[in-house]
């Protein structure tokens, strides 16, 4: 278990505004001309946590990986997080937990929820998601489309 962070020591995003005190300020950076955020993806599957890497560092961001709610929360504590995404249901903390905790410690910081299960089932959870103020919510199987969709309306490139 534990972390993995996608830049290392000294090579992280440059000093701005401290999302921590409420003023979230997307701490992009630069490289190569393209834009750069962190993306904390949460879910306890590992495919699915893979398949999301590939998607968004394919668009230039950083990823941070957490496969569970416990490990969001600390990596979003420790990281300059830009946005996270995160599956509802893992074991320990879930998903909306962790939303709510976040509405709480880092109000600023947008989300992007997701789910599986039946049409009823994800509905309603997402619902939930939504009254939380989650910034997006897609139910399990999503696309590549669906996915860069949602995370431009939050970090559209430069």
């Amino acid at each position: 278990m534990g972390v993995y962070v996608g830049f290392g020591p000294g090579r992280g995003p440059p000093p701005g505004p401290d999302w921590r005190n409420g003023e979230h300020g997307h701490a992009r950076h630069s490289i190569k001309g393209s834009t750069m955020a962190t993306i904390c993806i949460a879910d306890d599957d590992i495919t699915s946590r893979h398949t999301l890497r590939a998607i968004v560092t394919g668009e230039g961001h950083e990823v941070v990986e957490a496969s569970d709610g416990a490990e969001a929360l600390r990596a979003v504590n420790e990281s300059r997080v830009d946005l996270l995404l995160t599956d509802i249901f893992m074991p320990g903390i879930e998903g909306l937990e962790v939303i709510r905790i976040l509405r709480e410690s880092h109000p600023g910081l947008p989300v992007i929820a997701f789910t599986t299960g039946s049409t009823f089932t994800a509905y309603e959870t997402l619902n939930w998601a939504r009254s939380y103020g989650v910034s997006g919510a897609l139910t399990k199987p999503f696309s590549r489309e669906d996915i860069l969709g949602e995370v431009r309306k939050i970090l559209p490139r430069a």
